[in-house]
């Protein structure tokens, strides 16, 4: 990765993953998200699956769409976190989500580490195949399917802790117009039942708990039954994948039981 991008070494001199974080703290999570990978999990070709083309961890045909999700390195915009989540239809990206792995105590939690989403981010034009998708989906939007797929890593890797930098915390960016991109991400993670820390990141343990089963209208328990078992069944196959490319792990039928 250095040899391809000589100055991703030096991004933590500038913004990276939240706005709170100082210089010295940019370079310690730099450092810890690759000595955690390198050092712990991943296999010796990780890095060059990453930046030749991705890892594509989950694909599904439903309603004559083609749809997936992969891991990748974005090498244009990796400030808001080192690897990033793309749901895509066909040959269309739709949605991304980027993360890094952080030491818990720089955001605030009492976990060893955490993973810590720093963008979430719809792609512009593409309004109408999200919609689409979201229905094939058994209505679960990309940004969720991201998050559930972001969550079976965090399970492969042993991390308990899954984080999100909230609306104030977020870097702010802009499209070549000089518009910005707006996604509220304090209201998202609160659908999901993250809960505000101190240090005024949103963090959850690692599988996030659902909305009890009995608090659902019994009109509609049905589809949420449904919406998951799709969502547990991506995920499984997701970590099932994943597991391939990580060296040091639990057994992966621990991990991704019956459900």
């Amino acid at each position: 990765m250095i040899r391809r991008y000589p100055n991703y070494v030096n991004k933590y001199a500038t913004n990276y993953l939240a706005n709170s974080f100082s210089k010295t703290q940019r370079r310690e999570i730099l450092l810890y998200h690759h000595h955690y990978l390198t050092e712990k999990h991943i296999t010796e070709t990780f890095y060059e699956n990453i930046l030749e083309g991705g890892l594509l961890l989950w694909s599904e045909t439903i309603h004559e769409n083609q749809y997936s999700i992969r891991m990748s390195f974005i090498h244009e915009y990796h400030a808001e976190g080192d690897l990033s989540l793309i749901f895509s239809m066909g040959d269309r990206e739709l949605y991304g989500i980027s993360f890094s792995i952080v030491p818990g105590k720089m955001i605030g939690s009492n976990g060893g580490q955490a993973l810590l989403i720093g963008n979430i981010q719809g792609r512009l034009g593409e309004a109408e195949p999200i919609r689409i998708a979201t229905r094939a989906c058994h209505d679960i939007a990309p940004p969720y399917l991201l998050v559930a797929a972001a969550l079976s890593i965090a399970d492969v890797l042993n991390i308990e802790t899954i984080a999100g930098v909230g609306s104030e915390e977020h870097l702010m960016k802009l499209t070549k117009s000089g518009s910005r991109l707006y996604f509220d991400y304090n209201a998202f993670w609160e659908t999901l039942l993250l809960k505000k820390n101190d240090a005024n990141f949103y963090e959850g343990s690692v599988p996030l708990p659902d909305k009890p089963i009995a608090l659902i209208k019994s009109k509609n328990r049905g589809r949420a039954r449904r919406k998951r078992r799709f969502r547990w069944q991506v995920s499984r196959h997701i970590g099932t994948t994943f597991i391939k490319f990580v060296a040091k792990t639990s057994n992966c039928n621990e991990l991704f039981g019956d459900g």
